[in-house]
């Protein structure tokens, strides 16, 4: 499986997540976001959860699409729900925060 890890990490994940951006860019505009947000959240825990358990080629690739769609609704549905609920002047901020986020977390994971 270790051979096949380029397979896995690379199409498997950003054709999945490239298409699904697109279509979830789209949906982030509609109603109910914070539940589908909440589903998208949920599916991704799930899926990078399976991945690290399986054993299987197969079921690996379909994690690793699954993690690639789920992980694309997550943000421009963010975006959009703290564009609803933040004032304008602060919605830099607020966006920047959500984008260096993830750095900050793997910076203070290895403490």
């Amino acid at each position: 499986m270790k051979s096949l890890y380029g397979l896995l990490s690379g199409p498997a994940f950003s054709i999945s997540n490239g298409v699904a951006g697109l279509y979830f860019g789209k949906v982030s505009d509609k109603p109910h976001r914070s539940r589908l947000l909440a589903f998208a959240a949920i599916a991704w825990s799930l899926t990078s959860i399976i991945t690290g358990s399986v054993n299987s080629l197969l079921v690996m690739s379909i994690m690793r699409f699954g993690l690639g769609v789920f992980q694309a609704a997550t943000e421009p549905l963010i975006f959009s729900l703290i564009a609803d609920t933040i004032p304008k002047a602060k919605l830099p901020t607020a966006n920047s925060l959500i984008k260096a986020a993830p750095y900050a977390g793997s910076a203070l994971s290895g403490l």
